[in-house]
């Protein structure tokens, strides 16, 4: 695991995908494991609203990985396959709707009742 401190600016992340405030300021810290496969779907950023398993599985289907919150901030993803530190949301509002339109995939049936089994997480418009 690389320790090196990095500062990474981000200019102007779009979170309308959460449906409020709440619960912002209660997300934990997650050890979000990075594939290769995600480097190729996301390049060099993981985006907000980005769904995570607490086990720091990217994008769980549910079922293998349970789906457990969300990314909260983007996280930089430059160094390619490995091991990131990120903010899991897991308490608050969340619209699938805005994370579509910001490139995400919409939640599957399983994915949503992953969610309201391990998260206090309400989908909203």
């Amino acid at each position: 695991m690389d320790l090196t401190f990095n500062k990474t600016t981000f200019a102007g992340d779009d979170q309308r995908w959460l449906g409020s405030a709440h619960g912002t300021n209660s997300a934990d810290t997650v050890k979000i494991t990075i594939s290769s496969g995600n480097v190729t779907t996301y390049g060099q950023t993981l985006p907000s609203g980005a769904l995570l398993a607490v086990d720091g599985t990217v994008d769980p289907d549910g079922t293998t990985h349970s789906a457990d919150g969300f990314l909260l901030t983007p996280i930089d993803i430059s160094r390619g396959a490995g091991t990131y530190s990120g903010a899991i949301l897991r308490h608050g509002q969340v619209s699938d709707a805005m994370r579509v339109s910001k490139g995400l995939t919409a939640l599957t049936s399983g994915q949503k009742t992953s969610l309201a089994a391990s998260a206090d997480i309400l989908l909203v418009g």
